[in-house]
């Protein structure tokens, strides 16, 4: 009996710790059995088990106060290089772009423009930012700026890389007229298709819209998502009970009355696309105006402006080697887990009838503007066609090889253009 007497007589703040630990034992039980649950589920879904992991702690990592979840923002473009940081491997020099692997402070001269320097500004997406290679010598506009230097006389070519991840022919158009000019380029080499036509075509199959947004910024509509409550397609991740509650509003539909594609749909962008598209299903006219309102520009004492349709490895321009069908064939694994429903077969014939509205468009441009030395339209969808060693990397991106091979083409397109 004395013994019950002690321990009824023990003060509640002694059995505290154990409270604490038993509730702590009961939450990260609910945590973990959350997280088991919608990662099984997003990998018998749509996502590969790894990827699944890694989107439950990029959850954990945005409900904690990491906010740049995929690259920090910018108001341009939404999507910006960070100084100091790399891309995929590729240094980001103190100027926000990825530099070309030289300590030459003449070429690295930023933003003044020295006497006897010819500024070349390199746009495009991901492709033209380099990804795919380790080294800033390795990509496009370092091949180009050191081709343009081994011909070069008096004059010395500064290249700037302003490939940018996801960027299309919008982007390049509101970067260049809102910020870039104020480099004062001489000549602006734009590499672009591949992007415009996966926002066009395939990123609306992705959240079930019903049609692209015309000139969206947002790749993947990503930022603005998450900016009106919703991260990656999901509800924004909460600090206490994360996965608990992403798990109750992904099978509870009170919880989460608005889907992303309802955020969407719900704007006058959204009416104006559904009109543009139901003419235009590819956006091709889109991605014309964002064309000629550049080339427009050099017409009136702008630089001298290049445009490319560029090549992917699916257009079945280019004999693929076994590494190339291979890295296409994994590409595709990857990628078409986010678009449900679209196997391999039907994502090549929409991508490349989408390319063919594009070339099109490339083609009428440049006649449009062939009395005009200032701007020049190319379609090198079949620049790799007689090429029997391996360039591309995936669909669309090219290795060291297949980056000199475009500049090349690049670098002879733009001494003719200048006149040297």
């Amino acid at each position: 009996n004395s013994g019950k007497k002690r321990r009824a007589d023990h003060p509640l703040w002694m059995k505290l710790p154990a409270v604490v630990l038993a509730l702590a034992a009961v939450y990260l039980g609910l945590e973990c059995a959350a997280a088991l649950i919608l990662t099984a589920e997003d990998a018998t879904g749509w996502l590969p088990p790894g990827r699944a992991l890694r989107l439950r702690l990029r959850e954990l990592s945005v409900a904690w106060g990491d906010r740049a979840f995929f690259i920090p923002f910018d108001p341009l473009c939404q999507v910006r290089m960070m100084p100091g940081d790399t891309y995929y491997g590729l240094l980001i020099d103190e100027n926000g772009y990825i530099g070309n692997g030289h300590q030459d402070p003449a070429l690295s001269a930023f933003p003044e423009k020295p006497p006897g320097i010819v500024r070349v500004l390199l746009l495009g997406g991901s492709s033209a930012a380099g990804l795919g290679v380790r080294e800033n010598a390795q990509t496009i506009a370092a091949h180009l700026e050191r081709l343009l230097n081994q011909r070069a006389g008096k004059a010395r070519y500064q290249v700037l890389n302003y490939g940018t991840a996801g960027a299309g022919t919008n982007v390049e158009l509101a970067l260049y007229l809102l910020k870039l000019r104020y480099l004062d380029p001489d000549a602006v080499i734009c590499i672009d298709g591949y992007n415009d036509v996966q926002n066009a075509v395939f990123e609306p199959k992705r959240w079930d819209m019903d049609a692209g947004l015309i000139n969206w910024g947002d790749y993947s509509y990503f930022y603005f998502d998450y900016m009106n409550g919703f991260f990656h397609g999901r509800p924004l991740p909460s600090r206490l009970f994360t996965f608990s509650r992403l798990l109750a509003r992904r099978h509870l539909a009170f919880l989460s009355p608005s889907t992303p594609a309802s955020l969407h749909t719900g704007l006058p962008l959204h009416a104006i696309s559904r009109r543009v598209a139901k003419d235009d299903p590819t956006l091709a006219g889109v991605t014309r105006n964002n064309l000629d309102a550049m080339a427009a520009t050099a017409t009136r004492g702008g630089p001298v402006f290049l445009f490319y349709l560029q090549p992917h490895a699916a257009d079945g321009k280019k004999p693929l080697t076994a590494q190339e069908r291979e890295n296409l064939q994994r590409w595709f694994d990857f990628n078409l887990t986010n678009y449900r429903g679209l196997d391999r077969r039907e994502f090549i014939v929409r991508l490349n009838a989408a390319y063919a509205a594009l070339d099109k468009v490339y083609q009428e441009l440049d006649a449009k503007y062939r009395q005009d030395p200032e701007v020049r339209f190319f379609v090198i969808r079949d620049l790799f066609a007689n090429e029997k060693r391996t360039v591309y990397l995936d669909n669309l991106h090219t290795n060291a090889l297949g980056n000199a091979l475009i500049a090349q083409r690049m670098a002879a397109d733009l001494a003719d253009a200048l006149g040297g």
